[in-house]
């Protein structure tokens, strides 16, 4: 995953449980 973007993408990865 993007460094920068997991910032943006914060809520999405926590839906998956991918953070």
């Amino acid at each position: 995953m993007a460094g920068g973007a997991r910032r943006s993408n914060l809520k999405d990865m926590e839906s998956e449980g991918t953070l």
